[in-house]
């Protein structure tokens, strides 16, 4: 699916890339993914970057993941990014 993003640590610029579904229990420290909280500045979606992963609950037997970012939040999400950055579309300076 194709998403229009802001980057957690510049929100003046507007990417607009490819997002794929997965279960949680395959991402890894490291990984893009999609938030659910919105930018303020250009009102579309945040990317974050995992910065440590911790078991949330389990549910049919695999586990559901916290996933840790910079700023210390922790977040759930099953949107993962397949190619940083794709294209600009807007910047906001």
């Amino acid at each position: 699916m194709i998403i229009r993003y802001s980057v957690y640590n510049d929100r003046y610029i507007i990417y607009e890339g490819a997002f794929r579904e997965i279960p949680s229990h395959r991402f890894k420290i490291g990984d893009w993914f999609l938030t659910h909280h919105i930018c303020t500045k250009c009102n579309v979606p945040i990317m974050e970057q995992i910065k440590d992963m911790r078991i949330s609950y389990y549910f049919n037997g695999l586990p559901i993941y916290d996933f840790i970012v910079h700023s210390g939040s922790s977040y759930k999400s099953n949107l993962l990014h397949c190619s940083l950055y794709d294209q600009i579309v807007n910047k906001l300076l």
